[in-house]
């Protein structure tokens, strides 16, 4: 009688630790994103138009910590009540939520990898691109997650198959980790390169003006301030890649115990499943992702630590 009370509680004290560790990982990402929004829409960093695309990734990674953790924790106590499963359509509208977020910090940090290509590759044309610009991108980023994550209640409903389903969400992670890796690849080889400034390369076609005192002067302050401003991009560049890293190495071992269950497993029990905890961790680890972001924005980030000190010392 012991030893079965025993075997029950031991179940059940890991699955409420496990809820006490997501709980407490729902909150920190809250708080943590809330903090980088407030940082972010400050009008000092506002005026980097970068920081559009570091709000949005805010936002998404914000409302896993709303959404997407606390309706984890709901259906792993559902589960281990061992009743039967059956959704409410409040719960599928949650984890389409969840989909959604995915989505959206994919395509968010996709888009991100592709404006450092086009800042660090054409400065010229990035320093006068548009708002407009910024603000189109972004909408279509959420428009884009907000149609595909819609794929959910099809496969739910069955209306499309749930292979269909899978295959989806894996190609849509694995060719936009390709398209940012390739970002990467290139802003590596063009910063390898010597800077050469449009200006400066401009400026060596006046050279036969009269006044060439105040050329060499104004060559001379053009080149250090595009040495200044192409040095700031690589920075950006390299917490945005940072940012791109973790995202990656927290997805990556979600998307493939999936692979493995979908691929081996073709009924269940399957000898190919992973153990419960292997399970738990992996989904801790991708949520988890949505925390590190605001602490990488606070240890890279020069400008988001002075504002965040700023904020800080004025609540005080």
């Amino acid at each position: 009688m012991n030893e079965t009370s025993q075997g029950a509680r031991s179940p059940l004290t890991s699955l409420v630790a496990w809820c006490i560790v997501f709980g407490l990982i729902a909150l920190a990402i809250i708080i943590g994103n809330a903090v980088a929004i407030a940082v972010l829409t400050r009008k000092k960093l506002l005026r980097k138009r970068t920081s559009y695309f570091l709000i949005s990734l805010a936002v998404a990674d914000m409302t896993v910590g709303i959404f997407s953790v606390p309706s984890f924790i709901y259906q792993l106590v559902r589960f281990w009540q061992e009743r039967l499963f059956a959704p409410s359509i409040i719960l599928n509208i949650v984890k389409t939520v969840d989909v959604l977020c995915g989505l959206a910090s994919t395509f968010t940090l996709t888009i991100i990898a592709l404006e450092r290509v086009y800042a660090i590759c054409l400065p010229l044309r990035h320093r006068t691109s548009t708002r407009r610009l910024y603000d189109l991108s972004i909408s279509t980023v959420w428009i884009l997650a907000g149609l595909l994550s819609s794929l959910y209640f099809f496969h739910v409903y069955r209306l499309i198959q749930h292979k269909i389903f899978f295959w989806f969400l894996i190609l849509t992670f694995f060719s936009s980790m390709l398209v940012m890796l390739l970002a990467y690849l290139a802003i590596w080889i063009k910063a390898s390169g010597p800077i050469i400034s449009t200006r400066e390369a401009s400026l060596e076609y006046s050279d036969s003006s009269s006044d060439k005192q105040r050329t060499s002067f104004t060559s001379q302050y053009d080149k250090e301030r595009s040495r200044r401003a192409a040095e700031n991009d690589r920075k950006l560049a390299v917490t945005v890649f940072i940012v791109t890293t973790v995202f990656i190495l927290t997805w990556l071992p979600f998307h493939i115990i999936n692979l493995i269950v979908f691929l081996e497993c073709k009924a269940f029990p399957c000898s190919a499943q992973p153990s419960t905890n292997v399970i738990y961790f992996c989904k801790l680890l991708h949520y988890s992702n949505s925390l590190l972001n605001p602490v990488i924005y606070s240890l890279r980030l020069k400008d988001f630590r002075s504002t965040l000190k700023v904020i800080i010392s004025s609540k005080i």
